[in-house]
């Protein structure tokens, strides 16, 4: 939902009329929010069920990687709307969000 929600802010981009946009911008926004709340809890609780007896070590690990993305993130959105303008930060992330999700889904045990 993360990355279809992120892709489809950076179509909101095309729409003209101001209400228009503003409309498709909050609900994707809305998306995104409800999208990130879910995936943070999610990382939490499926962590303390296959890693019981390392569950802070791995919070850990999560952690820090929410700090790298935090230090990175700005860095290669920067990049990326250099290359690309308003729209490319949002297409390529919105992708590699739904790669990630793809490649989760398949390395969770059921």
């Amino acid at each position: 939902m993360m990355g279809i929600a992120m892709i489809a802010f950076a179509c909101a981009y095309f729409i003209k009329p101001i209400p228009g946009f503003l409309a498709v911008a909050f609900v994707t926004r809305f998306m995104q929010g409800f999208a990130s709340a879910s995936i943070q809890t999610s990382c939490y609780a499926i962590t303390s069920i296959v890693y019981p007896h390392k569950q802070a070590a791995i919070i850990g690990y999560i952690e820090c990687c929410i700090g790298v993305g935090l230090v990175l993130g700005p860095v290669l959105g920067v990049i990326l709307y250099q290359a690309g303008g308003f729209i490319c930060p949002f297409i390529v992330s919105g992708i590699v969000f739904m790669f990630a999700s793809f490649f989760t889904y398949s390395y969770i045990p059921p």
